[in-house]
């Protein structure tokens, strides 16, 4: 009946208004064991929005590292697709869970991957055609994986207790650590071949 429905929907108003909903690199969030259907696909419908955001930026730092030389661009798309490989199944697995069925799911995932096209050739036009704009767009570019990086994986280092799960991140940093340096040497050792 209408009465009821109208207390359904205000009880999952209250709900979300309470939840945290974000989209993106969050590791935290809404609660998807409750609530209707249409939660569910509103909440993939927001991870495919702040993906595609995501991979636009992604784009933009490829295409300006490619428009400084070609060992910067092959370390950023090397970077950026070891970062990407797990982000992207965790947006297919939150496209799942939303109630996407498969076919569905990976077709939109590509589309979104696809954006990041657009900004490998918007970060290319406007780094070879503006001076100095392809240092600003990496700079732009690095800091939003620092905050990413600060405010969302630390912040939940610190909300789990214990040395075994605190050794493990420290483990997981430092090998991240390893992997960026390992590419700046590439990244120098492709700059002097190619000169």
């Amino acid at each position: 009946t209408s009465v009821e429905d109208e207390e359904h929907d205000e009880e999952a108003g209250e709900e979300v208004s309470k939840e945290k909903v974000t989209g993106g690199h969050s590791h935290g969030g809404l609660d998807l064991t409750r609530g209707d259907k249409r939660r569910l696909k509103s909440v993939g419908v927001l991870n495919l929005v702040s993906d595609a955001v995501h991979n636009l930026i992604d784009g933009f730092a490829i295409g300006a590292a490619f428009s400084q030389d070609l060992g910067t661009g092959l370390a950023a798309s090397i970077a950026i697709l070891l970062h990407e490989v797990p982000q992207e199944l965790g947006d297919f697995s939150i496209l799942l869970y939303a109630g996407f069925p498969k076919w569905m799911a990976l077709s939109f995932n590509f589309l979104s991957a696809i954006v990041s096209f657009i900004g490998t050739v918007c970060g290319l036009v406007i780094g070879e055609n503006v001076q100095s704009a392809d240092r600003w767009i990496l700079a732009v570019v690095a800091g939003a994986f620092l905050y990413v990086a600060l405010v969302d994986m630390l912040g939940q280092v610190k909300n789990r207790p214990g040395l075994l799960h605190g050794t493990l991140m420290g483990i997981a940093i430092a090998i991240g650590m390893a992997i960026m340096m390992a590419l700046r040497l590439l990244e120098e050792e492709i700059g002097r071949a190619h000169v």
